[in-house]
């Protein structure tokens, strides 16, 4: 039986290997529109939001929390690596 490959798993990987290399999510959608890489659903534009999302789905993007700095804008968040360790 030949398997049939999955879509979805597939895109995944490619944003895990872009996210990698350090890309953030609106240069990862301008990437895959560049390159003309059809959405999940074959319709509309790659979209900062629908890539956070399907990473966040799969467990692969930063946890995002309130920056509490002095500084910060209200309702800021910070999206670094690591931002939440408590160690």
């Amino acid at each position: 039986m030949v398997a049939i490959p999955d879509p979805k798993a597939a895109v995944l990987q490619r944003l895990r290997a872009l996210q990698a290399k350090g890309l953030s999510l609106q240069m990862i959608a301008n990437q895959l529109n560049a390159e003309g890489v059809p959405t999940l659903s074959s319709t509309g534009r790659w979209q900062k939001g629908t890539i956070g999302n399907l990473l966040a789905q799969a467990g692969n993007r930063p946890h995002a929390r309130r920056a509490k700095s002095a500084g910060a804008v209200h309702g800021k968040l910070d999206l670094r690596e690591g931002c939440c360790d408590t160690t």
